[in-house]
């Protein structure tokens, strides 16, 4: 009696644990798929190592059609997880929907129940909302062979090695080191091979533009591109089979990061380098202009173009390291505007170094006079203009103010002007002054550096204290420095002339002549009433009359005065 009752109670204890032990089965295989979150976190932590239920992993995949099958299930959810493992992708469970009425109001009217994982790196796989549950979909399922199948010809690939590659040191096995070995040997030689490629490829470029220069900065500029643009295409094919080999999750999530950022790094290297490329070639062509602004324009633009290089390198990193790059623009726009309205006057200033780029008011090099600025364009930057004034200092003025001047371009003249007055004593006898026109003539004509087609010099007008004679001659210089040095020539020649025919300049003088003197004749003319006589004076106005040469004898002395100044009277004032 005693041992059947312990019979019973050893049954009772059975049946009670077998009915515990078969509760929490049933728990365990039953998944809740109610949000995103929770079907993605029912396949990964389903899959682990510590915790290894695929049949629950299953649970979170389309069950339709020809996925009714739990076998075929619970193979494609392990596959699914070696995808995203070898390419590094790392579920951020803080960033899954966890609401089961989620919707996408970014996305369009059909894609509003779905729940992309990995948007940029595998659009593919999403998880999308079937009745009352989140499930992956039915066509990320169909993707699955081909997203694997690389990797399954790997595995095929490894089960042919003995055993002992599958050792594991340090978290990876002896496979995965080995594979490392064999891809750095191999990306070392494609770096040569492909260094090699863009070296002719650019060499051929550069002569093909007819620059083909052999010297040792035309060599570091194809270096230069060459190696960069190498490890670039490198770079790109290691992110592209490093997925093949399996790598661990931790390995390659931070490997394929590192990737990510280097890649943009050398692209910029490229970019750089092409624009010196860029900056070289259109320097060459600048030589052959005779204005030097396109010398001075080029430095701009490739200061502006390398820039833009790198705020374009900038924002890959920022999208390679998962930053949302849409709203950082966004934000930027908002805070460009504001930025707008607070640096009103650089803009102006930099739209105004444009105007003075494609108007070309003057180059550098150039004397130029506007308002109160007098001196030589040294320098043309985007903000401002550097001029050296004639006292040697440095003046610095907005493009935005210089591009509204009135700018008088005293380097762009194709004469100098230079105009006296030469003022002679009134006891100088009418042919001496002659004499002295003709020989001033002679000098112009006779001096290298003056323009020979036009030039005039007269007895211009009776002043208070001197016979003034107009000297008005051209120079055909374009330096300042040469322009003194010829007006030095010509005064010399001037004076040496003067000094031969015995001419003397005035200068302002006041002569006291004393009318009366006792004891001498009074300097104050007298006329007698014949002097005066009105029939007297007519007589002697016809004989003067009469002693000027003729019309013709008239025409043909002008013509000859015409002739020695140099033609017409249509000169530069």
């Amino acid at each position: 009696m005693h041992t059947k009752k312990t019979s019973l109670y050893f049954a009772f204890i059975f049946l009670l644990f077998s009915h515990l032990a078969f509760g929490q089965g049933s728990k365990r295989k039953t998944a809740n798929l109610n949000t995103p979150y929770h079907a993605v976190s029912t396949h990964i932590d389903n899959l682990q190592t510590n915790n290894y239920h695929p049949e629950i992993a299953a649970q979170a995949l389309f069950r339709g059609g020809k996925y009714a099958s739990i076998e075929k299930r619970e193979e494609l959810a392990k596959r699914l997880l070696k995808i995203l493992d070898a390419r590094g992708l790392r579920v951020d469970y803080s960033k899954l929907p966890k609401d089961p009425k989620y919707v996408d109001t970014t996305a369009s009217e059909a894609n509003k129940k779905i729940y992309i994982l990995f948007p940029k790196e595998l659009p593919e796989v999403y998880v999308e909302k079937v009745g009352s549950q989140w499930l992956y979909s039915e066509y990320t399922l169909d993707r699955i062979p081909d997203l694997y199948r690389s990797i399954g010809m790997m595995e095929k690939i490894i089960h042919k090695f003995p055993d002992w590659v599958t050792n594991k040191v340090l978290g990876m096995t002896l496979f995965h080191y080995l594979s490392l070995l064999v891809l750095l040997i191999f990306s070392f030689f494609l770096h040569k091979i492909f260094s090699y490629i863009f070296r002719n490829l650019i060499t051929r470029l550069i002569v093909k533009l007819g620059k083909g220069q052999r010297g040792t900065n035309a060599k570091k500029l194809i270096q230069s591109i060459a190696r960069p643009a190498s490890l670039f295409l490198i770079v790109r094919i290691w992110i592209w089979i490093l997925p093949i080999f399996q790598f661990p999750l931790s390995f390659t999530e931070y490997v394929v990061l590192f990737l990510k950022v280097v890649l943009p790094v050398f692209g910029m290297m490229i970019g750089n380098h092409l624009v010196d490329f860029v900056a070289l070639y259109m320097g060459k062509l600048a030589e052959k202009t005779e204005g030097t602004l396109d010398d001075q324009l080029i430095p701009l633009i490739k200061k502006a173009l390398i820039t833009l290089v790198y705020i374009i390198g900038f924002i890959f990193i920022l999208n390679a390291l998962n930053f949302d790059v849409t709203t950082i623009l966004a934000g930027l726009s908002i805070g460009g505007l504001a930025f707008a309205f607070a640096a009103q006057d650089t803009i102006k200033n930099l739209f105004g170094s444009f105007t003075i780029f494609m108007d070309r008011p003057f180059q550098v090099g150039d004397w130029i006079v506007a308002e109160n600025i007098n001196g030589t364009v040294e320098e043309v930057g985007f903000r401002s203009t550097r001029i050296r004034t004639f006292s040697n200092s440095v003046m610095y003025v907005s493009n935005g103010k210089l591009a509204n001047m009135v700018i008088d371009n005293m380097g762009v003249r194709a004469f100098r002007r230079y105009s006296t007055t030469l003022g002679l004593t009134y006891d100088t006898p009418p042919e001496l002054i002659d004499a002295f026109v003709k020989g001033l003539r002679q000098i112009i004509l006779e001096h290298p550096d003056t323009r020979k087609d036009y030039f005039q010099v007269y007895l211009n007008d009776f002043a208070g204290s001197s016979l003034n004679i107009l000297f008005y001659s051209f120079f055909t210089v374009n330096d300042w420095g040469v322009e003194l040095r010829a007006r030095h020539e010509l005064m010399m020649n001037i004076l040496r002339l003067a000094y031969e025919l015995g001419v003397r300049f005035a200068f302002p003088t006041q002569t006291i002549h004393v009318e009366d003197l006792p004891g001498q004749k009074g300097l104050t003319p007298t006329y007698s009433d014949s002097d005066l006589n009105e029939e007297n004076l007519n007589k002697k106005i016809k004989q003067f009359i009469a002693a000027q040469p003729d019309g013709k004898t008239f025409h043909a002395k002008r013509n000859q005065s015409k002739s020695a100044v140099g033609g017409d009277s249509s000169g530069d004032d």
